[in-house]
């Protein structure tokens, strides 16, 4: 009867035994799949956010995003000018070449359209101003380009010097701005993207690192511009679900 005992329980000793070791290993295979499955799946978000920044774009912008054509590196299509507004920008007299900047941006006929304007008058209009000009700009490209996906891109932070030689110009007013694009954003059925953060100080400043040497805290260097492009990049990772197939 012991003997009986001893080998019933030793039976149910090895079950647990290999039970145990099935579902140790059984997670560790799984977990495996999930990795080569999400990397396979970012690389394809990647690929695919390299096509909507590419040739199939268009940045719309003033002398900040002038640099980013000139110094970034990053091959697209650029409509820039020196002075850009959200007024201007929609001035059918205001043209870049023969052209006005919808026209020229209907022209490419894209895919995608990136805009970035404010830091022009961010200093001396209103957000109210500044909502219906930029909300009037907009419906002006969705006309022009009904295909195109509209993003809105958060306009970026200055150094502390450049807030003391410009009056009215604030962190707090940029902020405000940035609130205001995301509203018109949602209004207007379009993407926001917010890079303010990624070139921020601790102090909320634009960092030291991405000006030029003696400039006027404005404009980025080169290392500014390539910081820019990334952090459009990381934007649209957040809003890009990952696609599992």
């Amino acid at each position: 009867m012991k003997q009986r005992c001893k080998r019933i329980i030793c039976m149910v000793i090895a079950a647990i035994l290999i039970g145990t070791s099935a579902v140790t290993v059984q997670p560790m295979d799984a977990q495996a799949a999930t990795k080569a499955q999400t990397a396979k799946a970012k690389k394809a978000r990647e690929k695919k956010i390299n096509n909507m920044l590419g040739k199939k774009a268009v940045f719309i912008g003033d002398s900040v995003m002038e640099g980013v054509s000139m110094f970034s590196g990053h091959k697209s299509n650029y409509i820039t000018k020196v002075g850009m507004n959200i007024i201007n920008a929609q001035d059918s007299r205001y043209k870049i070449g023969k052209k006005n900047v919808v026209q020229l941006t209907k022209s490419y006929k894209p895919s995608y359209i990136y805009i970035m304007l404010g830091a022009n008058e961010v200093g001396w209009m209103s957000t109210a101003q500044a909502y219906s000009n930029y909300k009037s700009l907009i419906q002006k490209l969705k006309k022009a380009c009904p295909k195109a996906k509209i993003y809105i891109i958060s306009i970026e932070p200055v150094t502390k010097k450049f807030v003391s030689g410009h009056s009215g110009y604030t962190i707090k007013k940029i902020k405000a701005y940035n609130s205001m694009l995301k509203k018109v954003a949602k209004n207007t059925k379009v993407k926001y993207l917010n890079i303010y953060n990624y070139f921020k100080d601790k102090n909320g400043y634009l960092n030291q690192k991405y000006c030029w040497a003696g400039g006027d805290g404005l404009h980025w260097n080169v290392a500014g511009t390539k910081r820019f492009i990334s952090s459009v990049k990381a934007a649209l990772r957040k809003q890009i679900p990952l696609t599992y197939k």
